[in-house]
C-alpha cells in the first residue's frame, strides 16, 4: 500500500456496548451501521457478546 494511502475497514466487529447502543436505537450507531450497509462493510459480533448483552454479564470458569 502505497504511504499515506487510507486503508478502507472491510469489518465492523461489535462489542457489547455497541451492540446494546444498536438495539436501543442510539443515533450514532445507527448511523455508523447505515454506513456500513451502504459501503458493503460486513458487521458482526461473537456469540459471547450475545450472551452478554441477553444476561448482562457473563460468570466466567475459574
Amino acid at each position: 500500500m502505497p504511504e499515506g494511502e487510507l486503508m478502507l475497514p472491510s469489518c465492523y466487529v461489535l462489542d457489547c456496548e455497541a451492540l446494546s447502543r444498536a438495539v436501543l436505537g442510539d443515533r450514532v450507531m445507527l448511523a455508523r451501521l447505515k454506513d456500513a450497509h451502504r459501503s458493503g462493510i460486513r458487521v458482526v459480533t461473537s456469540s459471547m457478546t450475545l450472551i452478554e448483552a441477553y444476561h448482562g454479564r457473563v460468570r466466567r470458569a475459574a
